[in-house]
């Protein structure tokens, strides 16, 4: 590393910094030093991020380990903000001279991407103090100014880089791909959507190389989606079996021997809600980028992956209430669906304003407009089959509607097309208020004969009596009532409780008794 001692002067102050040389004196020589060089950069060792501490439980020994944990991280949070306020004060040819010759510094910062908090991460809520708190925050600012500097090729008149080069550097030392971006985007784009907004485009307007990455980006997205969705459809086999869960089909409770445990379960929807939430963030901060996923059948792929993995989730939910191994996590798995469900629906959505609703508002170009009309009565139509997805959409955003902004617009609509669609739309609605019809009185049914099956279950178990020899003697259910000690208390719970687990469609043993 190049001293900071030895800098002599520093030459060609107003060319960039890709094109500049610093003058340095070297052993009592004057030499030039290319303003980017390995020698400016210094060797570091960094601490990497963890997770903080979240809240401990009400056991005192693991409040002690959660207290040590808790110090232990404060002393690693400190120490990665002195590095990050250190990168940051280095001067403009140092700073860049790090970032392009210190590997290390990337996966440092990737540390930070990969494990610190989201804005949807239910462990927000537990983490153990304050203290702790305002630590993340104070990281959590200065990883933004690092990444804002990084994404920055002009910082004043005289620190600046040819932006042509910026972009080749960017992309040839990897300060940037496309799964970091959509990381800043996600941690930093609600506070600060503007600064990130100018973040991003500085990098995709730079370097047209990323819009090739970001295409392959949605094919694997999809394809990952794909893989989820067939994992899921193996769930359940449906030719032979009526369309029952494989654990049910020998008409026994759920149990251990399904495909998917529920940790692998869990780590399926933590993946979904990072992957949805994360592709929301970016779109929302750069909605450029909308027409890349509509190209590409985004918005199909989307209400498919709904429509086969929303109700496999729902179905292994209902499985698996009453596996005890479960309890401590089933809330927040169900959270985690919820997410799902809410960003995908908002993703979709945002696509659509993105690449057909808002273009037809802002221009009055009438062949773009019947275009993006085209595109929009096109991805309608293609979802149409996905009853699911299509029906959790509309309540969301009616169709009315959008067609009603349309028509302001003095575009003329295919009427054939938008009729059809209105139909089939309305035909869905008359099936789906059918269904919850008959929903709502098979439960009344449900929940009368509950009533009547445990009356009946209470006064067999009552009349059922045995005598001194082991033989089961039946008596009135009257003299059962008036004779001898009755079944009542404890021993009562005891044994309507060995019927519900026989009879799970009798519903939760808790509220029986």
């Amino acid at each position: 590393m190049i001293s900071r001692e030895s800098i002599k002067s520093n030459s060609h102050e107003n060319l960039p910094l890709d094109k500049r040389r610093v003058e340095v004196t070297k052993d009592g020589h004057l030499t030039y030093v290319p303003a980017l060089h390995a020698g400016w950069a210094e060797r570091l060792k960094y601490v990497y991020y963890e997770r903080p501490p979240l809240l401990p439980s009400v056991d005192t020994d693991i409040k002690y380990k959660s207290d040590e944990a808790e110090r232990l991280w404060l002393q690693r949070i400190e120490l990665i903000r002195e590095d990050l306020e250190h990168l940051l004060k280095l001067p403009h040819h140092r700073f860049w001279s790090q970032m392009l010759f210190d590997e290390e510094v990337h996966d440092w910062l990737g540390s930070y991407f990969s494990f610190s908090p989201r804005s949807h991460d239910l462990c927000l809520q537990r983490i153990t103090s304050d203290t702790v708190r305002d630590a993340q925050h104070c990281v959590h600012r200065l990883v933004f100014l690092v990444c804002l500097r990084m994404a920055t090729y002009k910082e004043s008149q005289v620190c600046y880089i040819t932006p042509s080069k910026f972009g080749s550097i960017i992309y040839d030392y990897f300060l940037f791909d496309i799964p970091k971006l959509m990381d800043i985007c996600t941690l930093f784009g609600r506070e600060n959507k503007a600064l990130v907004e100018k973040m991003v485009t500085n990098v995709f307007s730079n370097q047209p190389k990323y819009a090739d990455d970001l295409r392959e980006a949605i094919g694997t997205i999809a394809q990952s989606l794909k893989s989820i969705e067939y994992n899921l459809k193996e769930q359940y086999d449906d030719d032979d079996n009526c369309g029952l869960p494989r654990r049910l089909m020998n008409g026994t409770l759920p149990t251990n021997s399904t495909k998917c445990s529920w940790t692998e379960l869990l780590e399926i929807l933590v993946y979904l809600v990072d992957t949805w939430t994360t592709l929301y963030s970016f779109l929302t901060v750069y909605p450029i980028a909308a027409p890349y996923f509509l190209s590409q059948g985004f918005l199909e792929r989307i209400s498919v992956f709904y429509e086969t993995a929303i109700p496999a989730f729902i179905r292994e939910f209902q499985l698996r209430k009453f596996d005890p191994d479960v309890n401590l996590t089933f809330d927040e798995a169900k959270k985690h669906l919820i997410f799902t469900r809410i960003y995908m629906l908002m993703t979709f959505r945002l696509i659509v304003e993105t690449c057909c609703l808002q273009p037809v508002l802002e221009t009055r170009e009438c062949k773009f407009s019947e275009m993006v009309v085209e595109d929009f009565l096109h991805t309608i139509t293609a979802v149409l089959s996905e009853k699911r997805f299509l029906l959790d959409y509309l309540k969301r955003y009616p169709f009315d509607d959008d067609i009603e902004l349309l028509a302001q617009s003095n575009i003329e609509l295919d009427s054939n097309r938008v009729e059809y669609i209105i139909k089939v739309i309305a035909a869905l609605w008359d099936t789906e208020n059918d269904a919850n019809r008959r929903k709502a009185r098979h439960t009344l049914i449900d929940s009368i004969n509950e009533q009547q099956q445990l009356s009946d279950a209470t006064m067999l178990l009552d009349t059922n009596r045995f005598d001194v020899n082991g033989t089961a003697q039946t008596v009135g259910v009257f003299d059962a009532a008036c004779d001898g000690p009755s079944v009542t208390g404890e021993q009562l719970q005891f044994l309507i409780s060995h019927i519900t687990d026989v009879f799970p469609e009798l519903g939760d043993r808790k509220s029986v008794v």
